[in-house]
């Protein structure tokens, strides 16, 4: 099953924790491990249990439940299981825009954040790119392929708490495909035991949670606007990493897409 987004997260944490200094080092590679650690106790697991409900604050970073999160409400799509096929009668193909109309997609500032200062951590993505940033490759390539991926771009940032963000943006062949790829990833979250959120500031977005033990817990949402999907990750120790930093991130990148 496609776990979504988690190697690009893994990767280029690794690679954030190469270019900070000393102490900034040690703290990735903690993080890195229990990552490493949290993700083979999961293949060992008969599912991943998500205990914490998502919540945002202005004031606080203190998690709270769906009902008292701003912005936040738990999805009514965490139970579904609808399949998804496409038709080619109903897919109006669009030319790829290219990578450099990719880049200039993705917001270069964070609040909060610096930029990794590194090549790989803002770069094209080809089909092999894509695929290999998931763990089976060989699933998530014909997934792409049957989307009409058609490239896309990829960025990290990081903060002085150890919390690395990650923006993305995927080129479809149409708007169509675009949104059966958003709901590809919905499906898959479910699936590994994550928990879905409606954002009442984003039209049409999911955030979501996901936890690997008590060491590391990720936040995300994603949406898509014409036939690009976007996604923006967060992936950090609970006790620095609140849904409020990535809500704040995936409204700076929509006001940028809006503009």
């Amino acid at each position: 099953m496609r776990i979504f987004g988690w190697l690009v997260l893994l990767g280029l944490l690794a690679l954030a924790g190469c270019t900070s200094n000393t102490d900034d080092e040690t703290a990735s590679s903690t993080v890195t491990t229990n990552a490493a650690t949290s993700a083979q106790a999961d293949d060992d697991s008969e599912e991943n249990v998500v205990t914490s409900e998502l919540g945002t604050t202005e004031e606080s970073t203190d998690v709270t439940t769906p009902e008292e999160a701003a912005g936040l409400t738990e999805s009514s799509l965490t139970g579904s299981t609808a399949p998804l096929v496409t038709s080619p009668d109903e897919i109006e193909p669009r030319a790829p825009i290219g990578s450099q109309a990719l880049s200039d997609l993705l917001i270069d500032e964070v609040t909060g954040f610096e930029p990794v200062p590194e090549a790989s951590a803002d770069r094209f993505l080809d089909l092999e790119a894509a695929s290999s940033l998931q763990p089976d490759p060989t699933e998530e390539r014909p997934l792409l392929e049957t989307r009409g991926f058609q490239g896309g771009w990829t960025k990290a940032f990081r903060d002085g708490n150890n919390n690395v963000l990650i923006t993305t943006v995927y080129d479809f062949v149409s708007a169509l495909e675009a949104d059966f790829y958003l709901e590809d990833g919905t499906i898959t979250i479910i699936g590994d035991g994550g928990t879905i959120f409606e954002v009442e500031s984003i039209p049409d977005a999911r955030g979501f949670r996901q936890e690997s033990g008590e060491a590391l817990v990720t936040y995300g949402i994603t949406f898509t606007r014409n036939n690009q999907w976007f996604l923006i990750y967060l992936l950090g120790d609970p006790a620095a990493a609140t849904p409020d930093i990535v809500l704040r991130a995936a409204e700076e990148q929509v006001a940028a897409i809006s503009n």
